[in-house]
């Protein structure tokens, strides 16, 4: 009984950690990620490097916040020993770059030079229904036909002006 006892111990002392489920708030953006996923385990260095993709933030200019305004310090803590648990998993990020998209998203567009098509996507439309109508008629869907390289529809006669 001792042995099993000892083993229980041992099993449990290198149990998973318990998976946090994040919910962040970006300051400067607005947006808010909920419930983001992450083990209690990893760093806050770890967390900064995750969060990238999803804010477009570097790690070395974002600051996270607990819910009572506490600055979460030290990138090489985990979440656990910075007192994150289920029931505090509410953060703020603030990116301290000025030029970063986060902070000039909503900024007035400086030398900004709009492109408009000269006659909209009428011809790639035609070129779709094209393509469609042949994959209908050899009775296949995406990637059965045998004419899905088939030749685009003559050019319309809009087209045929700028030729």
């Amino acid at each position: 009984l001792l042995g099993l006892v000892c083993q229980f111990a041992i099993s449990f002392e290198h149990a998973q950690p318990t998976t946090l489920k994040l919910n962040i708030e970006h300051a400067a953006l607005g947006m808010s990620f909920r419930e983001l996923r992450f083990p209690e385990d990893i760093t806050l260095h770890g967390l900064k490097t995750k969060l990238v993709s999803r804010t477009g933030s570097d790690p070395k200019n974002m600051q996270l916040r607990s819910a009572d305004g506490q600055l979460l310090e030290g990138e090489d803590k985990t979440l656990r020993e910075l007192g994150l648990t289920p029931e505090n998993s509410n953060l703020t990020l603030t990116d301290t770059d000025s030029s970063s998209i986060g902070n000039t998203a909503f900024d007035e567009p400086k030398n900004f030079q709009g492109v408009v098509a000269a006659h909209g996507d009428q011809g790639f439309a035609e070129f779709r229904a094209h393509a469609r109508a042949n994959v209908n008629a050899d009775g296949g869907g995406p990637g059965n036909s045998t004419t899905a390289a088939a030749d685009p529809p003559p050019a319309s006669k809009d087209d045929q002006d700028e030729l």
